[in-house]
C-alpha cells in the first residue's frame, strides 16, 4: 500500500520492512522510528527527526540514505547502520543540522516554612551516529558519510587503477593536505616508513611549505632524487597532482586502461587516448574528445617519431580547468 505525504507525521510509531523506499513531495517530520533491514532510502524537501526519533538500518551489507532539497535537521535522534560493510549518506541542499535537546527537570519538598529541599537537573541529549561519521562537501549537496567500525574512507593501493584528472593509488584529487596527512600517519609501521596496499614499505616526506608529499625507496640511491617514488603536490591545501617515477621493483604498479603502466612503451596508449607531445616541457599529453584529460607521460624527452619503443618513465595525473 503505498504511503502519502501526511502518513509520514509519525509521533511515536513504527514503520519498518526489508526495503523502505520513501519519497515525498513535501517535509517529512519524524519523531517515531523508520527501519529498513537491509534498505531504507529517504527523499524529501526537507527533513526532521526529532527527540527520541529514530532512521535505523541493520542487516549486513545494509544502505541508508536520507536526502533533502533543503535541510536535514536531526534533534537529539539515533541514526545507526548496526551492519557489518553497510553505508550511510546524509545528503542536503543546504544545511544538515545534529542538535541537541536539553532535559529539565525540578523536584521540590516542602514539610513547613523552615524545613524544604528543591533540586533542579538538567541534561544534553545528543543526536548520535553510529557509526562515526565522516563530513564531505559534494558542489551541490553536503554529504555526511560514516565509518563502518573504524575504517577510513581513503584506501590508497599501490595497484589501484590511475585514472586521468582524478585519482592515483586510489587517492582523489582535490583532498585536503591534512585529510592526506592523517592518513598516512595511520598507515606508518614504524616513524617516517608507511606501507599502503600492495607496496613495500616506504619513507614518506612532507616539505618544510607543506606543498609535497614525498614517497622515496627505502634504500638509498646514488643520487637524492633516484629515490623518489611518488611526489604528491598541493596547492591552497588540495591535492593539485601527482607524480609517479619508474623505479624497479618499488615502482607504482597500477596500469592506465589496465593495460600500461611504468616501463612499458608509450605508444602502447595510443589505443586509448590521442597523445600530443608538448615541446616545451618534454612530455606527452593524453586527449580525451581534443582536451587535455589529465593525465601526462614522461619518456625519452623526444617525440614518438624520434623515439618510437620509449618507455613511461613517470606517470602525473592533474586536476584540469
Amino acid at each position: 500500500m503505498p504511503l502519502k505525504d501526511d502518513d509520514q507525521n509519525d509521533h511515536g510509531t513504527l514503520l519498518a520492512a526489508g526495503n523502505v523506499n520513501l519519497k515525498i513531495t513535501d517535509s517529512v517530520n519524524n519523531s517515531g522510528t523508520i527501519a529498513g533491514r537491509n534498505l531504507l532510502t529517504l527523499d524529501a524537501a526537507t527533513i526532521n527527526i526529532e527527540w527520541v526519533a529514530a532512521l535505523y538500518v541493520a542487516n549486513v551489507g545494509g544502505t541508508l540514505t536520507a536526502t533533502a532539497g533543503r535541510d536535514i535537521n536531526a534533534r537529539a535522534a539515533q541514526i545507526a547502520n548496526s551492519g557489518a560493510g553497510g553505508s550511510t549518506t546524509l545528503a542536503a541542499g543546504n544545511n544538515v543540522n545534529l542538535e541537541t535537546v536539553t532535559e529539565k527537570s525540578t523536584q521540590s519538598l516542602v514539610w513547613d516554612a523552615n524545613n524544604y529541599r528543591k533540586e533542579a537537573m538538567s541534561n544534553e541529549v545528543k543526536t548520535t551516529e553510529t557509526p562515526p561519521l565522516e563530513i564531505l562537501v559534494a558542489p551541490l549537496l553536503l554529504m555526511i558519510q560514516f565509518r563502518k567500525n573504524g575504517d577510513n574512507l581513503m584506501k590508497l593501493d599501490w595497484q589501484a587503477q590511475p585514472i586521468p584528472g582524478k585519482s592515483i593509488f586510489n587517492i582523489e584529487l582535490g583532498t585536503s593536505f591534512s585529510d592526506v596527512v592523517r592518513y598516512l600517519k595511520e598507515q606508518e609501521v614504524s616513524d617516517g616508513i608507511i606501507q599502503i596496499a600492495n607496496s613495500n614499505p616506504m619513507r614518506w616526506q612532507i616539505a618544510l611549505d607543506e606543498e609535497v608529499v614525498r614517497f622515496r625507496r627505502i634504500a638509498d640511491g646514488h643520487y637524492d632524487w633516484q629515490c623518489d617514488l611518488a611526489l604528491l603536490f598541493f596547492e591552497n591545501g588540495r591535492l593539485e597532482s601527482v607524480t609517479t617515477y619508474f623505479n624497479e621493483s618499488d615502482s607504482y604498479c597500477g596500469l592506465i586502461r589496465g593495460e600500461v603502466g611504468l616501463g612499458d612503451e608509450i605508444r602502447k596508449l595510443q589505443e586509448f587516448f590521442l597523445l600530443k607531445y608538448d615541446n616545451v616541457n618534454e612530455v606527452f599529453l593524453a586527449l580525451s574528445d581534443g582536451d587535455v584529460n589529465g593525465l601526462e607521460l614522461h619518456g625519452a624527452s623526444c617525440e614518438l617519431s624520434v623515439d618510437p619503443t620509449q618507455k613511461i618513465a613517470a606517470i602525473r595525473v592533474f586536476l584540469v580547468g
